[in-house]
C-alpha cells in the first residue's frame, strides 16, 4: 500500500520513538482508518521504528 498526507496525518500525535507495534496499537486505539493499520502491518516496511 501506499502513503499518502492524509493516511500519515493520523499518526501525527503518536509517541515518539516509537516501534512498529506501538504505531500499530496508537492507530487502532486512536481509530485510524484500516489502511493505516495495513500499511503498518506490512512486512519490511520502513516503520520498524520512527
Amino acid at each position: 500500500m501506499y502513503w499518502t498526507l492524509e493516511l500519515a496525518s493520523y499518526l501525527e500525535d503518536a509517541p515518539w520513538p516509537a516501534t512498529k507495534d506501538e504505531l500499530i496499537d496508537f492507530s487502532i486505539r486512536s481509530g485510524a482508518p484500516l489502511e493505516v493499520v495495513e500499511n503498518l502491518q506490512e512486512p519490511g516496511g520502513r516503520w520498524s521504528t520512527v
